[in-house]
């Protein structure tokens, strides 16, 4: 979806299936535009042992918690998931509205407006699950650079807020 102040188009018609295809669509107003994308429910399964070391690596601490007090650490796990991605655009100089919330389950807005920072100041973000602030919660970023992938972890605060810092290349870490 493209999202812009007082409208909202659906992009499906410009996706393909070819391996390596990029988006190309045109924005004709001055502002700031956001993209959207949701994929469709997926899942993993594992055996009890690996799904253990996959929850461990990513942070998902809780869903361990749960295995280990429910006498599950030994069972096979599953878990569905979805990809959730937003992208900011500013076209023109006209001052960004950011307001741009979605129906995704998971949601991250900026507070304050991303294109007023400087090099290695830090944007704050409000992460939302299902509307709700999701506070204390490991945010795992992965970015290429030069040609490797470098990935972050962050904690949102008691607020569901994170603060990403900006480096010279306009990618957070």
């Amino acid at each position: 979806m493209l999202y812009q102040p007082g409208k909202t188009s659906d992009l499906i018609k410009y996706i393909s299936d070819q391996k390596g295809d990029s988006l190309q669509f045109n924005i004709r107003d001055e502002g700031t535009a956001m993209i959207a994308y949701q994929s469709t429910n997926s899942f993993i399964s594992l055996e009890g042992e690996l799904f253990n070391e996959y929850l461990e690596s990513d942070g998902l601490l809780n869903a361990l918690d749960y295995r280990i007090q429910h006498a599950e650490i030994d069972l096979k796990g599953t878990e569905f998931y979805q990809r959730n991605v937003k992208t900011l655009i500013k076209v023109g100089h006209k001052k960004p509205i950011l307001n741009f919330s979605t129906d995704m389950p998971l949601d991250l807005i900026p507070v304050v407006d991303p294109y007023n920072y400087k090099a290695h100041d830090s944007v704050t973000f409000a992460l939302l699950f299902n509307k709700v602030p999701l506070q204390n919660h490991l945010i795992k970023i992965w970015q290429k650079v030069a040609g490797k992938t470098q990935v972050i972890n962050l904690q949102s605060d008691n607020s569901g807020n994170i603060r990403l810092k900006i480096n010279t290349d306009g990618c957070g870490w």
